[in-house]
């Protein structure tokens, strides 16, 4: 056998060896990862009870495992805890800032309301009615695009004084019951006010 059939034997050990290997090696590297996403997974868990152990009241149910919960956080902690401070996480609750809110349009309007919400009037007679928007807190908000409609009769803007909205509503000739709506697409709002329409007794 010469030197060249010695290499093609070597090179096609080698290969069938790397095929039997490699499905090892890949289950081996899977069986790492898989515990290494555990224990990072446990380690989590650890990092939050002791969180949460450390910022609740200091309690003699508690007070016991106030040391191991600071250990926890020292052991896990990337920047390095010094002295004073791993004894005052021991001795003290753990103050955590509340989480950011986004900042809240104070004037944005919250509610539409409309007034009255219930009149009983004659058939062509007219009655005035009028709509405004709040905000959270309960101050009157603007509303640029307040629309009137009615499910009967006919409704018409009368003016805009003070961020209130005013209409008048009249009566169609025939009785029942009918809805006036005040509404703002910009702020997504509407109400409602029940108009019953009836001959009006004599």
């Amino acid at each position: 056998m010469n030197n060249w059939d010695k290499l093609d034997k070597v090179r096609e050990w080698l290969q069938t060896a790397g095929l039997v290997a490699i499905p090892f090696l890949v289950a081996i590297m899977g069986n790492r990862v898989a515990k290494s996403n555990a224990t990072r997974e446990t380690n989590a868990v650890y990092v939050q009870t002791a969180v949460g152990i450390l910022g609740a009241p200091l309690t003699n149910a508690n007070r016991s495992l106030r040391p191991w919960a600071t250990q926890m956080l020292v052991h896990f902690s990337p920047v390095p805890f010094t002295d004073t401070a791993e004894a005052s996480l021991a001795r003290f609750p753990l103050v955590l800032a509340p989480s950011l809110a986004l900042p809240v349009d104070v004037s944005r309007p919250a509610q539409l309301l409309i007034s009255p919400k219930s009149v009983t009037i004659g058939p062509t007679q007219a009655m005035d009615f009028v709509a405004f928007a709040l905000t959270a807190a309960g101050d009157t908000a603007r509303v640029s695009d307040l629309t009137w409609t009615a499910s009967g009769g006919r409704i018409s803007d009368t003016s805009t004084r003070g961020g209130r909205h005013y209409a008048q509503f009249v009566a169609p000739t025939a009785t029942g019951a009918f809805v006036v709506v005040a509404g703002s697409a910009s702020a997504r709002l509407a109400d409602t006010a029940r108009v019953t329409v009836q001959i009006q007794a004599r």
